[in-house]
């Protein structure tokens, strides 16, 4: 009977042992997905980060001159058309575009 009883403690243990190692994999996949996730976040924000400054290097020239000018509504309904037309052009930007909102000053 003891022979039975080591044989049976002995298989249990191998399958708690296999058990274990399902675990351990499982866990090591969860963390691969998670590094790949976050890898992934990372990179979209950097290229959101460079759509940005790009947004702003090119609305900078135009309102500058309106600002010389003093025609700041005009400056942001020409920075709007054109981002508008850039939009219509890539048809395939799924990005809201945010437009700069200048307060004109009354001159009295």
């Amino acid at each position: 009977m003891i022979g039975e009883e080591a044989e049976h403690a002995l298989q249990e243990a191998e399958r708690k042992v296999t058990e274990s190692q399902a675990f351990q994999a499982d866990a090591e996949a969860a963390e691969e997905q998670a590094l790949t996730a976050a890898m992934n976040a990372e990179a979209e924000a950097e290229v959101a980060e460079g759509m940005a400054y790009a947004a702003v290097d090119r609305a900078d020239p135009l309102l500058e001159e309106a600002k010389e000018q003093g025609d700041h509504v005009e400056a942001t309904r020409e920075v709007y058309q054109s981002y508008s037309a850039q939009e219509a052009v890539d048809n395939e930007s799924d990005i809201t575009l945010k437009i700069p909102h200048v307060q004109t000053q009354e001159i009295e």
